[in-house]
């Protein structure tokens, strides 16, 4: 067993948007969390060299930092982060990541936000803690059309009393149209007596750097990301501790989410969901928490890599084209898996997460190519 912190995490964002949930340039965010087992770290240190020095351009006229958002551009980009993948796989390292459908996302806010009993009695069939119904709710309102959710979404980030009722009366409209009685009705209570809601928004967060912060994408997906790999960690009997990338404005609500977590008693129950599992507090394997960047730690290069391929499948699922698609697809199908193992997370729809994925016979014949790829690579260095 390894002692403590031995193990290092690298985090980093994808199609980062702050609490701008609609901008339809980067409909995905994917956050990146690189498990790295003792000893590994130089060599990711070099995988990463390794992308920069295939990107081909002269020392003089390489940037200080090279982007997946960059390599993403071209086909030779693509393939250089597919190459770095498998390399990055091929030591063992484990990529984790979460996913989030921005569109998806938006329709979970609203759900919380107009549906939630305390503040709309009309909502007392839908609880709270509630995990089952919520999310089926969030998809039905993600499937509604565009203009809507962007206006719910603009509202969000600067809730008044006058500006909810134009986005009350649209989604009654759509509810109406769509012939769905329940939802009708308790979205037309909501606009009858919106104050208490509007009160609730207004009062702010706890997290640092307010409201804008609080609502993010960000926030939410981290914390999803950091219960997953302690889990991960815990299960090995193993400890680490998490390195994100400088992420300015958000630095503070992450530091203050992840001590609020650390401080918590492990066996500490804070609720019990409707599936009847409970809403624990409390970290078991994580240890430290810490932001660095680039130009200190190169190892964060490669959550960046990996953020990005993720990011951009879920792009891709979404219509996307990519001049190195059948790079991505080769990516896709290495890193799909993981999401069936515990090692990735989607804040997504079920229909999302299909597109995503992929065909399964898809998958599998190109893993079928990789690994006979492989054992001929494998084969002509023993020559």
């Amino acid at each position: 067993m390894g002692e403590a912190e031995d193990f290092i995490v690298y985090c980093d964002e994808a199609g980062n948007s702050g609490g701008r949930y609609l901008d339809l340039a980067q409909p995905v965010f994917a956050l990146s969390g690189i498990i790295l087992p003792p000893g590994t770290r130089d060599r990711v240190v070099q995988l990463v060299e390794d992308v920069i020095s295939r990107n081909m351009l002269p020392k003089q006229l390489r940037p200080s930092e090279l982007k997946s958002k960059d390599l993403l551009k071209h086909a030779r980009g693509t393939r250089n982060l597919l190459q770095f993948l498998e390399e990055l796989l091929g030591l063992g390292v484990l990529p984790t990541y979460v996913v989030a459908d921005k569109r998806y996302s938006v329709a979970g806010k609203l759900v919380e936000t107009f549906f939630d009993p305390d503040h709309n009695p009309a909502a007392s069939w839908l609880g709270t803690a509630d995990n089952i119904e919520r999310p089926k709710l969030a998809v039905e309102f993600s499937g509604y059309p565009p203009p809507l959710l962007k206006a719910f979404a603009d509202w969000y980030l600067e809730p008044t009393m006058d500006g909810v009722l134009p986005v009350l009366d649209g989604l009654i409209a759509e509810a109406e149209r769509r012939g769905d009685q329940r939802l009708t009705e308790t979205l037309r209570q909501q606009r009858a007596a919106p104050s208490r809601m509007v009160d609730a928004e207004l009062q702010g967060d706890m997290t640092p750097g307010g409201r804008s912060i609080a609502i993010s994408i960000n926030l939410p997906s981290f914390q999803s990301m950091v219960q997953m790999v302690d889990e991960l960690l815990a299960l090995n009997g193993r400890r680490g501790r998490i390195i994100h990338d400088e992420t300015r404005t958000f630095e503070p609500a992450l530091q203050h989410w992840y001590e609020t977590m650390a401080k918590a008693q492990v066996a500490e129950v804070r609720g019990i969901l409707s599936d009847g599992r409970p809403i624990r507090f409390g970290l078991r394997a994580l240890a430290g928490f810490s932001i660095s960047s680039y130009k200190v730690d190169l190892a964060l290069g490669a959550a960046d890599y990996v953020a990005g391929l993720v990011a951009a499948i879920g792009k891709m699922g979404l219509g996307r084209q990519y001049e190195g698609a059948t790079y991505l697809l080769e990516a896709r199908a290495q890193l799909v898996p993981m999401l069936f193992r515990g090692m990735a997370y989607a804040l997504a729809s079920p229909e999302f997460i299909q597109k995503f994925c992929g065909p399964v016979q898809d998958n599998m014949a190109i893993l079928d190519r990789v690994r006979e790829r492989r054992m001929a690579a494998s084969a002509a260095r023993r020559r």
